[in-house]
């Protein structure tokens, strides 16, 4: 039997705590920016040989990977404090860009709309199958929309960057916090698949965090 766990609404849930980046400025600087509220770094990142599960990925030609190893990478600040966090690696950055802001009450200026969202997948099924389009289409798509030769309307690389990063490392984090991986332990050998926003195990999650 296959037992799916998928993260809540995981999309508009982190959209909707993305940080205004009109209330930012930036700075480029290879050291790491405890107080930025985004980072985007070109660095040098070891994954240990022993991690078996890992959200930290790399493009290849024939796609994305999470190998182990050293390779140069393009990180965010969240992945980098992912990796310290759980000790699965070690990071040197090369070059780094952060956002910065000095305001104390941050503005979220997708939270209002998409909290109206998420209140809308609770009502009738068409309102939930319209409220699910319209959140992660129209506000996490959309942010990533490029043609060949221009973007779209609403291209924020700095917000679809940010929201594609949150749910795997939320992914991870549930992985790791419910002792499946990072290394190849008992938990991990339940683990069937991992999606974009969810796992699949052959037994039911309780059965192994208990």
């Amino acid at each position: 039997m296959v037992y799916d766990y998928d993260l809540s609404s995981a999309f508009p849930s982190v959209a909707k705590e993305l940080i205004d980046t009109r209330d930012c400025h930036w700075i480029e600087s290879a050291e790491y920016q405890a107080k930025a509220v985004y980072g985007f770094v070109k660095c040098q990142v070891t994954i240990y040989d022993w991690v078996m599960v890992s959200p930290i990925i790399q493009e290849t030609e024939a796609g994305l990977i999470s190998p182990t190893g050293t390779w140069e990478e393009y990180l965010t600040k969240a992945e980098l404090d992912f990796i310290t966090k759980w000790k699965i690696g070690s990071w040197k950055i090369l070059e780094g860009h952060w956002a910065i802001t000095t305001r104390k009450a941050m503005r979220k200026p997708l939270k209002v709309p998409l909290e109206k969202l998420l209140v809308y997948k609770q009502g009738t099924e068409l309102q939930k199958l319209l409220a699910k389009r319209m959140s992660v289409g129209a506000f996490y798509g959309k942010f990533g929309e490029e043609w060949s030769e221009e973007f779209g309307d609403y291209f924020n690389s700095v917000y679809f960057a940010e929201i594609s990063t949150a749910v795997r490392l939320q992914v991870g984090e549930f992985l790791y916090a419910h002792g499946i991986g990072p290394g190849d332990n008992e938990g991990r050998k339940h683990l069937l698949a991992i999606g974009v926003d969810g796992i699949m195990l052959d037994c039911p999650i309780e059965e192994i965090s208990k």
